[in-house]
């Protein structure tokens, strides 16, 4: 069972929350600075806890972050790199609806280094955030990207990894919406 862990209890979270939880094999977090916020979301859901969090305690998003398999990242935009660095040091993928700054440029050779996947600009749409942090708490071999215009093989490589034509037909599969 995957350990996924959602950062923040905002109006984006709800249908990621309920895709999510929705998952046989997923066991989901979400930790919001507002307790009721985290319950509420994850009352209808045997495989989602919520908890009370302050995302400014820096050891406390270490261990929240190295405990599961997967962050997700729904907090302002300015606290992104702080749990992509946190994510890198752990060993752990990410995503986060926020654009790629020159923080995530930074640390991408090391991401990619790593084997992780740090997903950005997945927010215009609950659909697009939902599928994508599905994927990467399931799955090494299979990436679901719903882009337009549809987005060839190796720039989904280059986008994803860093490394053009690593990814495969049975790798990538790309739907265009």
């Amino acid at each position: 069972m995957k350990k996924v862990l959602v950062l923040g209890a905002g109006l984006v979270a709800k249908p990621l929350i309920d895709y999510l939880a929705g998952l046989e094999d997923i066991n989901l977090t979400v930790a919001d600075i507002v307790l009721r916020k985290a319950t509420s979301l994850t009352a209808d859901h045997e495989n989602a806890a919520g908890i009370e969090f302050d995302a400014s305690d820096d050891a406390g998003l270490s261990t929240l972050i190295k405990e599961n398999d997967f962050a997700v990242s729904l907090l302002p935009g300015s606290q992104h790199a702080r749990v992509a660095r946190l994510c890198l040091e752990h060993g752990r993928s990410m995503s986060t609806a926020s654009y790629v700054t020159q923080a995530f440029r930074e640390m991408h050779a090391e991401v990619a280094d790593k084997g992780l996947m740090f997903i950005n600009e997945c927010g215009a749409s609950y659909t697009m955030l939902m599928t994508e942090a599905a994927w990467s708490c399931r799955s090494a071999h299979t990436v679901v990207v719903f882009l337009h215009p549809t987005p060839t093989p190796i720039q989904l490589a280059t986008s994803f990894r860093g490394r053009p034509g690593e990814c495969s037909k049975q790798q990538c599969l790309t739907l265009g919406i």
